[in-house]
């Protein structure tokens, strides 16, 4: 599984993003561009990060156009997205041609199709089976990245930009998933596909914690936040013991009150799982 590296990969994108964001040179463009390309050779549907910071050029350079003039602001626009997307296609080019190899063409449109890997329809994404449905939705798995995605309107009233970059990577990645067939993940604990976003979500968590911390005790933040590590144990407990399926939708009632009655429902199970684990029998 590719999990763990789109993170990093998504992390390390983010990372040189804010680092250069004030007035980028032209080689830290060729940085962002190659990072950018990491993050679609880990997944292919990232290759949509390199959106956002063409379009951030181009506004750049309709900008500086009143101060440089529009020949000097169009040459700097076009250098940096020269040497952006440059840098990507030369990080990109071994995914290229191993589709060559594979496939027998340089770019074969939707790979997952070819494996038996689902098809995509962009004109009906379910975006709120990705997001609430029990079969797997984000926000209902994993609530605590809703918290992340409300921290990035506290982010947006300093760093507007890298607000709205985290904001429409999310969103593209969304109606990417929610386009998808396999839209789900299968069987998997939680929205596998938006692990990528967990840099952002972290981010987004941080700026709304930082809010809080000025307004109450921190104790309180810390109970709130056990609260979410607690709903997400219980969740992993049910998956390991077959009381929510491995995949497939869970009827609402027991995805909700399940949370409550697991421990004392399968208590002698679970305890057997802790006291043998790593025994060895």
């Amino acid at each position: 599984m590719t999990h763990a590296n789109d993170a990093f990969a998504y992390a390390l994108f983010l990372f040189i993003w804010f680092r250069t964001r004030r007035d980028r040179s032209a080689w830290q463009y060729a940085l962002l561009g190659a990072s950018a390309a990491l993050c679609a050779l880990v997944r292919n549907q990232n290759a949509v990060f390199v959106l956002f910071p063409l379009v951030a050029i181009g506004l750049d350079s309709f900008r500086q156009a009143g101060q440089r003039g529009w020949i000097s602001a169009g040459l700097w626009g076009t250098l940096r997205a020269a040497l952006f997307s440059l840098t990507w296609w030369v990080i990109f080019s071994p995914q290229l041609g191993v589709w060559r190899v594979v496939f027998g063409r340089w770019v074969p449109g939707n790979p997952y199709e070819t494996s038996g890997g689902g098809s995509f329809d962009f004109l009906n994404p379910r975006l709120l089976d990705v997001l609430l449905s029990t079969n797997r939705g984000l926000w209902l798995w994993t609530p605590v990245a809703l918290l992340g995605v409300l921290g990035w309107l506290i982010l947006w009233r300093n760093q507007r930009r890298f607000a709205a970059l985290l904001m429409t990577n999310f969103l593209l990645q969304l109606y990417i998933i929610a386009s998808w067939s396999a839209w789900d993940g299968s069987a998997a604990f939680g929205q596998r596909f938006f692990t990528n976003m967990m840099p952002a979500f972290a981010i987004g968590l941080a700026a709304l914690c930082a809010l809080l911390a000025r307004r109450v005790a921190m104790r309180w933040l810390v109970f709130a936040g056990s609260l979410f590590v607690a709903w997400n144990g219980l969740l992993i407990v049910r998956y390991v013991l077959e009381d929510v399926p491995r995949s497939g939708p869970v009827p609402l009632d027991h995805f909700i009150i399940g949370q409550f009655t697991v421990i004392p429902r399968h208590f002698a199970q679970i305890l057997e799982i802790l006291l043998t684990r790593g025994s060895g029998s």
